[in-house]
């Protein structure tokens, strides 16, 4: 697996993802937790097993991309169902992204396939006196406040506009916080999005939150979540000099 070309391993992997979900989700239908779960893992298996390396974010990223394909394709605008549609989209990639290293465990141990391993970019970084929990609290409490209010701000317009304001909000909280997975900013975001269909299905927030969802699919603004904050995420390491850190004995 090793002797085929990374991007073209990347880039077959990352179709690969993207046919399987956009298949189970729009063919399926994927209509209830337990088919969105088995969607995301089969998908996220033919992912993992064709791509064949671990990177910190590129899962989410995968996932991201394949969510923001099958919402562009599916276009499901229904304001009352739109939480539940939410939690189907982030238990779809939830599945994707957990059975990513399930994947390709079973290709090492079984297939005796080898799999091209990744150094953490964080191996030389220098401790921060602060824990790490409460850095990871924090990246996660700015992203949950700071996605609502940007959705609201961009109104209707959130459909192409919000994917670069959570590229340059994860850049910034990634400068903010260093040295800590993209998980923490991704849980912020996503429990911000939450909050914002909650708001939307009652209170006097209703008028406001509307244009931001109304004509949003699910899975679409769960997917540019993903793969905006994971891009975020690589522009902050690579500014910060971690990116690109691997192993030249596995290339």
């Amino acid at each position: 697996m090793d002797r085929v070309p990374l991007g073209l391993r990347a880039s077959a992997a990352q179709l690969l993802g993207c046919l399987f979900l956009c298949i189970g989700v729009l063919l399926g239908p994927v209509d209830n937790l337990p088919r969105a779960l088995a969607v995301g893992a089969c998908a996220g298996c033919a992912a993992s097993a064709l791509a064949a390396f671990r990177y910190p974010g590129w899962p989410w990223f995968c996932a991201g991309l394949a969510c923001s394909l099958t919402g562009l394709l599916r276009q499901h605008f229904v304001m009352d169902e739109w939480l539940l549609q939410w939690l189907l989209s982030v238990s779809t990639a939830l599945a994707f992204v957990l059975v990513w290293p399930v994947s390709q465990a079973t290709l090492i141990h079984v297939f005796n396939v080898e799999t091209q391993d990744y150094d953490s970019p964080f191996a030389d970084w220098e401790p921060s006196r602060t824990p790490r929990l409460i850095r990871g609290l924090a990246a996660t409490l700015l992203s949950a406040l700071a996605t609502p209010l940007l959705l609201i701000l961009l109104g209707s317009g959130c459909q192409w506009l919000a994917g670069p304001c959570w590229l340059l909000l994860a850049l910034w909280v990634s400068h903010a916080f260093p040295g800590l997975r993209p998980e923490w900013q991704l849980l912020g975001s996503l429990l911000g999005l939450a909050a914002l269909a909650g708001l939307g299905a009652h209170g006097v927030l209703k008028e406001l939150v509307q244009p931001c969802l109304l004509f949003q699919d699910s899975f679409w603004l769960t997917g540019q979540t993903l793969t905006w904050t994971a891009l975020g995420y690589w522009g902050s390491l690579w500014h910060q000099g971690q990116l690109l850190r691997w192993d030249k004995e596995d290339a």
